[in-house]
């Protein structure tokens, strides 16, 4: 039934042709059956006052946020998707669909870790994804957890350390360490891309190439929903995509496709680890494919596929060979995470002896 899910959406999807630019292909992506569901995205519920998001109390708690959806659609929160003010910035972790007219507490991660005090009383729309490798990333994590131990977890430090790579790269400097100043100071460069990939009419997802390699999928069953997205996301690929821009053939309508095929038939193998589980707050279940080199979460309610995001970790492999397990595929993450950590405890324990 869970395999069901996945091949009948995918053959829902339609394409149009692929839009280049530098090291970036977009394929556009439609669907041939009308949504069901009527909800609304976060930029447009904060524009209409649909919405309040705020700390949970006045002395705040990290990794939860209460929002209120004060409209009378539920409301779609996409994982990565950053909301900015308040005692410091945070990113969902998870798609969630609210439902209307009710209060819910989310599980977020902090995106600032050096401001913990008021800039705002509530937050609003940051126009900021999460970067799509280090979005990317906290997913694997968290389909690692829900197919192997069924339970919703993760970590901060983790999250902070992906943050202060993309700094490192970008030469980015920010007082507070924010993800959203990576993106800032990189303005002139985004804006190219989104320029260079207009929204298209109807268009409700995209797949997205760089450097001549199939990155991922990125779905969202309303375009009305996906067009306010639709920046947010090209901005998401294109930081990663203009630290390293190789010289690449142009890509078919067809090698795209192609690739795209290929990616779900790999989520489908016999091997695949999945997982289905009701969403940690609001409507629907999440849905989970894993394989040693690419996932893919989705939202699920109703039977419909309403949020779909699934990326490539690894460089696809022929079938005679053996994918790379996880600690071949990531020594060196690991490594700089461990020693990340190893940091923030020394630096920890300083702050300690300092105050005692």
């Amino acid at each position: 039934m869970v395999n069901n899910t996945l091949s009948q959406f995918q053959d829902r999807l339609q394409f149009s042709d692929p839009i280049h630019f530098k090291n970036v292909v977009i394929l556009p992506i439609y669907t041939s059956s009308p949504p069901k569901t009527v909800y609304i995205g976060l930029k447009e519920a904060m524009q209409q006052k649909f919405v309040e998001v705020e700390e949970v109390s006045e002395s705040g708690s990290v990794p939860n946020l209460k929002v209120t959806n004060k409209g009378k659609q539920p409301l779609l929160l996409i994982d990565g998707e950053e909301l900015a003010g308040a005692k410091q910035n945070r990113i969902c972790n998870f798609t969630l669909l609210l439902e209307a007219e009710k209060e819910h507490i989310i599980p977020v991660s902090c995106t600032e870790r050096g401001r913990w005090a008021y800039n705002t009383k509530k937050f609003d729309d940051s126009d900021v994804i999460m970067a799509a490798k280090a979005r990317h990333a906290l997913n694997s994590r968290n389909a690692l957890n829900l197919v192997r131990s069924n339970q919703y977890v993760y970590k901060q430090a983790e999250v902070w350390q992906d943050i202060e790579e993309y700094h490192g790269k970008l030469k980015t400097s920010s007082r507070t360490r924010a993800m959203k100043d990576a993106f800032e100071q990189s303005k002139t460069t985004l804006e190219n891309h989104t320029q260079a990939f207009p929204l298209q009419s109807k268009q409700c997802g995209m797949a997205i190439f760089v450097n001549g390699k199939f990155e991922g999928i990125e779905f969202v069953s309303r375009p009305e929903a996906y067009a306010n997205l639709h920046n947010k996301l090209i901005k998401s690929y294109a930081i990663d995509a203009m630290q390293a821009v190789k010289d690449t053939n142009v890509l078919t309508a067809s090698t795209c496709q192609f690739e795209v095929d290929q990616f779900f038939k790999q989520l489908q193998l016999n091997d695949t680890e999945m997982s289905k589980k009701k969403a940690v707050t609001g409507l629907g279940y999440d849905l989970r494919f894993m394989t040693k080199a690419s996932n893919a979460n989705l939202l699920v309610h109703d039977d419909e596929v309403i949020y779909f995001s699934g990326h490539e970790f690894a460089t696809r492999v022929n079938q005679e060979q053996t994918p790379p397990t996880h600690e071949e595929e990531i020594p060196q993450v690991q490594q700089r995470r461990s020693n990340f950590l190893n940091r923030m405890s020394n630096i920890f324990n300083r702050q300690m002896k300092q105050k005692s």
